[in-house]
């Protein structure tokens, strides 16, 4: 018996000095990975890939040992937090899958998550998904339950302007509800569908939709042309004719600044390979679009930015106009699902390869936090960042207590 709790302190040490080696391990072998194989696909061999396939393999169990610190935070939703120089409040929400964050006001969110405070993303059962209203500085209230399944990973609510639409489980799996937030009426898959198009610009109707929007923006005066649509829906940025279906290239451009109430259009002087419509954003709170092109849409530029060191962007201010241009640094930091926020603090960037939050300081990255930032949207005012969070990588695996979570930073203080 002395023995076996002997060997029991003996692996309990073993566990503690492993889960100390944890952020070392776990960096080594996301950014390898990330870089090697999924950044660098052409310069891996099959013989090298299969070997360190094999080696992955055999440190894995080790891996999720050292990733796994143990100890669980206790979170105070009604408390802000210090990041650095910036406030930081956290949610406790369990998010299991990537759902969207919504604003809607400066202080209150609409946030998507699960029923109980360590659930594993691997356990949680039907109907425990459900629409939590988080006012900052307040415990998060249910809005809304029996939400989706736990396969569900579609967006399946929104929120714009004072209006909502979500997705109710309740009593049939075509039903929603939409209409002024806290008074929606039961309504049909398909008028949600007829309603906002859902993602990709109908652009042969004269239609488009602001990822931000859950309305559609209809102008037959943009038909068979490529688009976007601000959220108010007055100003576009035209990227020129459609190009014939399955043309991935450069947009045919002009790129320009379109006016729908006086029908003026303006040329932005921006290279049309260095710029994609579907990467295109609005942020409300500094009345600004972001034109540029993601990795995902430009694999030919990526290479060119690369060599430039240089990610070029432009945030257009439509009234007065005017059009910045920006540098990301691309060296180690830069890649993978690369996003971009415009804020009244400025430039802000976040990625899926090195897992943090930056902001952009005369070319040069300023890291804010660490941490797997996703679905981050700006606040009406511009002055907060709202997004799903994650310690790690590998505290987003199936088996472990850990869940991303929303939170929200005020980067204007």
């Amino acid at each position: 018996m002395q023995q076996r709790r002997m060997n029991g302190e003996i692996n309990s040490d073993r566990r503690r000095a492993l889960r100390g080696l944890g952020p070392w391990i776990c960096a080594w072998v996301r950014d390898w990975f990330l870089s090697r194989v999924v950044f660098s696909p052409s310069e891996v061999s099959f013989p090298v890939l299969r070997s360190h396939a094999r080696c992955v393999v055999m440190i894995l169990p080790l891996l999720l040992i050292a990733c796994d610190s143990g100890e669980e935070e206790t979170i105070d939703p009604t408390k802000p937090y210090s990041v650095g120089e910036y406030t930081l409040w956290k949610s406790g929400v369990p998010n299991p899958n990537i759902y969207p964050v919504f604003w809607i006001d400066e202080d209150t969110l609409l946030i998507a998550g699960i029923q109980g405070e360590t659930v594993r993303p691997d356990t949680y059962r039907d109907g425990q998904g459900r629409l939590f209203v988080w006012s900052l500085n307040d415990e998060p209230e249910t809005y809304a339950t029996e939400l989706w399944r736990s396969e569900d990973r579609a967006r399946t609510f929104c929120v714009d302007r004072n209006h909502i639409f979500f997705e109710d489980r309740s009593h049939s799996d075509d039903q929603f509800r939409y209409g002024e937030f806290g008074s929606e009426s039961i309504v049909s898959r398909e008028y949600i569908q007829s309603l906002i198009g859902f993602g990709h610009p109908l652009s042969s109707r004269g239609r488009i939709s602001n990822r931000d929007s859950c309305i559609g923006t209809l102008d037959a005066r943009m038909k068979d042309r490529e688009w976007f649509a601000g959220s108010d829906g007055r100003f576009y940025i035209d990227y020129g004719p459609t190009p014939p279906k399955g043309n991935l290239g450069y947009p045919a451009g002009p790129i320009q600044l379109v006016d729908s109430q006086t029908w003026t259009t303006t040329d932005l002087g921006i290279p049309v390979e260095d710029v994609t419509m579907m990467s295109t954003y609005h942020f409300r709170g500094t009345n600004r679009f972001l034109v540029w092109s993601s990795e995902i849409g430009n694999r030919a530029g990526m290479m060119a930015w690369k060599e430039r060191g240089c990610w070029p962007f432009w945030l257009v201010e439509p009234d007065p106009l005017s059009v910045d241009r920006y540098c990301i640094p691309f060296d180690q930091h830069m890649g993978g699902s690369t996003r971009i926020l415009d804020t009244k603090a400025g430039v802000f960037v976040y990625n899926h390869r090195n897992a943090a939050l930056y902001r952009l300081d005369n070319e040069a990255l300023v890291k804010v936090t660490d941490g797997v930032i996703q679905s981050a949207k700006v606040s009406p005012s511009g002055c907060r960042i709202a997004f799903n969070y994650l310690p790690s990588f590998s505290s987003g695996l199936a088996g472990t207590t850990f869940m991303r979570s929303p939170q929200v930073l005020d980067v204007c203080q």
